[in-house]
């Protein structure tokens, strides 16, 4: 089957604007700004398909080339429903030390937890080309990102020293490891800390 150039979409995934489907190729590989394109099937667009094409080259910031097959002709093997998404959850943990200096219970006191984090990563499409070919990420260049930084700031550390905070609880966690992470995870949508086996806090600022 056939398909067609539907939208092209920002690296972040907020923006996108429609094409005409003649717009030449280049344009996309040309533009660093442009994330992922999506293709429209010719069937009916109510049951179309999209696919996402390209990131794997935009990925590295290598420079950029043209695909080996048209755009327009290109097989939808990677397609997925309208509205459709990819899902990868990785989990980490580490024992640290805090207080909640303003806290008017117990957690005023100095005291630690064993906490688990876990990075949720979301994205439409996946990769076709290359050692990640039809992977949303791979973990382990997750785990590249988010080890260094949990042995740094985190593991057996005192958080109020290293988050430079009075208050580092649950909430103010993930936030911060959700900022520190979305600069190099592209597809990062939110982080959850759990500070108990029943008490977590899920941070995420997409649109």
């Amino acid at each position: 089957e056939e398909v067609e150039i539907l939208c092209f979409m920002s690296v972040k995934g907020r923006s996108a604007f429609h094409l005409d489907p003649e717009i030449q190729a280049d344009r996309f590989f040309q533009d660093r700004r442009i994330g992922e394109i999506f293709f429209k099937t010719t069937s009916s667009f109510g049951s179309s398909k999209i696919v996402a094409a390209g990131a794997a080259i935009t990925r590295d910031k290598s420079p950029l080339s043209p695909p080996s097959v048209s755009l327009t002709t290109q097989k939808a093997e990677n397609s997925v429903s309208q509205g459709s998404m990819f899902e990868l959850k990785k989990k980490y943990t580490f024992e640290a030390a805090h207080i909640l200096k303003h806290h008017k219970g117990k957690c005023a006191n100095l005291h630690g937890h064993s906490y688990v984090v876990k990075v949720h990563v979301r994205r439409k499409g996946l990769d076709s080309e290359g050692s990640n070919k039809n992977m949303v990420m791979d973990f382990g260049d997750i785990s590249v990102l988010v080890k260094p930084m949990i042995e740094k700031f985190l593991d057996h550390q005192m958080l109020n020293e290293t988050l430079d905070t009075d208050s580092p609880t649950a909430e103010f966690i993930a936030r911060w490891i959700y900022n520190h992470l979305k600069p190099s995870i592209q597809w990062l949508h939110s982080i959850t800390v759990y500070e108990t086996a029943t008490s977590a806090a899920t941070y995420s600022n997409e649109d």
